[in-house]
């Protein structure tokens, strides 16, 4: 076990990406049409992927591991990209059903390119920048399960069955 695990907010940084990841690679087949659900899945997957690979020691003075550092950008790439397709994905089959693209979706997407190109150009606020990519991503899921529950009491239910 490497020293990251001793620190508080590293272990309950660590502890919500496996939950959340698990939750949506689980749940995700019953909440959207095929391709939504593999690439919403595919998110929750390498949101895993990502918080096993740390980018930076959590520990001052721990050595820096580039391999590590390597892996977390590609799970962190993998899974933005994901997202952003999983989103289009969804709000296709939405529109497609009649049902229209929501303002949220159009927010999700564009965050899901502007804020990354904002981290990097702006190394300073990347911290801020990632922490509003994941609200977005969770306000945007908070919205498609309250949505799913609403209008297909029975989906709801199923989903929350099969944990």
């Amino acid at each position: 076990m490497d020293q990251r695990h001793r620190v508080p907010a590293a272990a309950a940084v660590l502890a919500g990406l496996v939950v959340s990841g698990s939750l949506l690679a689980v749940l995700a087949h019953t909440l959207w049409g095929r391709a939504g659900a593999l690439l919403h899945a595919a998110f929750g997957l390498c949101m895993l992927g990502a918080a096993a690979f740390s980018v930076r020691p959590w520990v001052v003075g721990m050595a820096f591991d580039a391999v590590e550092d390597h892996l977390h950008s590609i799970a962190a790439t993998a899974m933005g990209s994901a997202f952003a397709f999983g989103v289009v994905a969804v709000a296709y089959r939405r529109y497609r059903e009649g049902a229209g693209i929501r303002v949220l979706d159009v927010i999700a997407v564009g965050a899901s390119i502007v804020l990354p190109l904002g981290m990097a150009a702006v190394p300073d606020v990347s911290g801020v920048l990632q922490r509003a990519m994941f609200l977005i991503a969770y306000l945007w899921f908070g919205r498609e399960a309250f949505s799913v529950r609403r209008h297909h009491p029975d989906r709801g239910v199923t989903a929350a069955r099969s944990v």
